[in-house]
């Protein structure tokens, strides 16, 4: 069970080349201060899981989403005490039977959505209600309506295919929530440079009804110069108070910004190459059943960028990246008003998660095993 939880998490990082932007669309500048971090850590147990799931920040406490056993488990930030243990597997109302992802509501720190194996929606209000998920809907991407010739159809897409490293959940406003999207190669008549001209990243998801109304966003230029279908995951985050989507593909030196009420294409990029990244992917359009034996080749020596977090109250855009999967040495970059600030080494298999009072906090996602114990590790810091 183990083995198999550090090979999916292995994997599921892989998914999307570092870009060029034209002059005109390019922003930012380098402009490095002399400041340090302290890092502080202490040890989560992980026995008590089934070691496949992810990790996201709530308020004081740590949530670690169990896809396995389909329990929520909450840790206290200030000790990593075991506070709580929520849901179970079962055929029950509100029960589950399998879990895809786990992700927070964004910008409430209470509410947390639970997407089972068929894109069912679980939501848990941590400040009410706890530890008593309620089924809410199933989010409709009308795949009965799939066309193989437009990406604009919703029903060539799904949630991100990421589950166990996380996914973010946005909301635009009260009504409608922005939710990140895959294609689903096999409704494709082919995988080609179409889908990177063409194909869509965001879904734009009315919360009541959960029906995906439209899709938008589009992938970086980077894939058409270095098309990668195994690396097209992306994390993204939205600064509320500027109305502004930034979005960092796992391959790519450049971050996207978008303007959130007009998502059809990026404002600019800006942007650097994090240090000593591995970004020798495997390149061009192959078929479906050469994918798989790239994507293993390709894991031995690459990197990639890992995790894309923006601080609301200090506005600081923060962006992981990870050199290389053998190490899993990862570096954060600190981005103010599109200006690298910041360039720092972490410790390995580090996962930004977000802020509580005045420090950030991130995880290493797969845990440490010895022959008496199993734990991941929960680090703090501030700047």
């Amino acid at each position: 069970m183990r083995k198999l939880s550090v090979i999916g998490l292995l994997l599921l990082l892989l998914s999307g080349a570092c870009s060029k932007a034209p002059e005109s669309s390019y922003r930012g500048k380098k402009m490095l201060q002399d400041k340090k971090i302290k890092i502080d850590s202490l040890l989560i147990d992980a026995d008590t899981t089934s070691m496949r799931g992810s990790f996201l920040l709530l308020d004081s406490s740590l949530i670690f989403v169990d896809q396995h056993y389909c329990a929520v488990y909450e840790f206290a930030v200030a000790d990593g005490t075991l506070t709580n243990v929520y849901s179970r597997r079962g055929q029950g109302p509100d029960d589950m039977l399998g879990i895809m992802y786990g992700c927070k509501v964004a910008p409430q720190d209470t509410a947390l959505w639970i997407v089972d194996s068929s894109i069912g929606v679980f939501e848990m209000n941590m400040a009410s209600d706890r530890g008593k998920p309620k089924h809410i809907g199933r989010i409709n991407f009308h795949w009965e309506n799939a066309d193989q010739t437009s990406y604009e159809g919703t029903a060539l897409y799904n949630l991100l295919e990421m589950s166990d490293f996380g996914i973010k959940m946005c909301k635009i406003d009260d009504s409608t929530l922005l939710i990140p999207l895959s294609l689903i190669n096999r409704k494709l008549s082919a995988i080609d440079s179409k889908r990177y001209k063409e194909g869509h990243i965001f879904g734009v998801v009315d919360i009541p009804s959960l029906d995906v109304k439209e899709v938008t966003g589009l992938f970086s230029e980077s894939f058409l110069k270095n098309p990668t279908p195994n690396f097209e995951f992306f994390d993204y985050d939205v600064d509320y108070s500027n109305g502004k989507v930034y979005v960092s593909f796992a391959p790519d030196s450049l971050i996207q910004c978008y303007d959130i009420s007009d998502l059809s294409k990026p404002l600019y990029y800006f942007g650097f190459e994090p240090n000593g990244i591995n970004r020798e992917y495997t390149a061009g359009y192959k078929n479906r059943e050469m994918l798989g034996q790239i994507w293993g080749h390709d894991i031995e020596k690459v990197g990639v960028n890992t995790g894309l977090y923006f601080d609301n109250t200090d506005k600081l855009l923060m962006r992981t990246s990870m050199t290389d999967f053998a190490s899993g040495r990862t570096v954060l970059q600190i981005y103010r008003n599109d200006n690298l600030i910041g360039e720092y080494d972490l410790p390995p298999y580090f996962k930004i998660l977000g802020r509580y009072g005045n420090r950030y906090y991130g995880v290493r996602f797969i845990p440490v095993e010895t022959a008496d114990e199993c734990n991941y590790t929960l680090y703090s810091f501030t700047l």
